[in-house]
């Protein structure tokens, strides 16, 4: 496993927890949904 002093790992972990479940103000709904779907693609 890569070091990761800057803890990005851990930072992503949370940013997902409290934004991936709710829609964000200002994005339509189908296209967060958009969003999230490429976020977990590039996530693999």
């Amino acid at each position: 496993m890569k070091r990761d002093p800057y803890k990005n790992k851990e930072r992503w972990e949370r940013w997902k927890e409290t934004h991936f479940s709710k829609n964000q103000n200002g994005i339509r709904k189908d296209d967060w949904k958009i969003f999230i779907e490429f976020l977990n693609y590039m996530e693999l």
